[in-house]
């Protein structure tokens, strides 16, 4: 895995650094954890599809487990 201020120092001392990423500009990105992406606060970090796998799978089975059981259905 590549280190994001190890790379940052890299660039500096070696070429124009690129731009941290935002909504606009493309950039150097940092990915959240699954604590930064489970609490949602940073707005600063990208999440990952593995990440993002794990808060589906939470709010999926919270949202079957409140449906009525169909299997009684006449």
């Amino acid at each position: 895995a590549i280190d994001v201020v190890q790379l940052k120092a890299y660039v500096a001392n070696n070429a124009t650094a690129p731009p941290d990423a935002s909504e606009t500009v493309k950039g150097i990105v940092e990915l959240a954890t699954a604590a930064e992406t489970t609490t949602g606060t940073d707005s600063t970090r990208a999440v990952h599809p593995a990440g993002l796998k794990v808060e589906l799978d939470k709010k999926l089975n919270k949202d079957i487990s409140t449906l009525p059981d169909l299997s009684t259905a006449p």
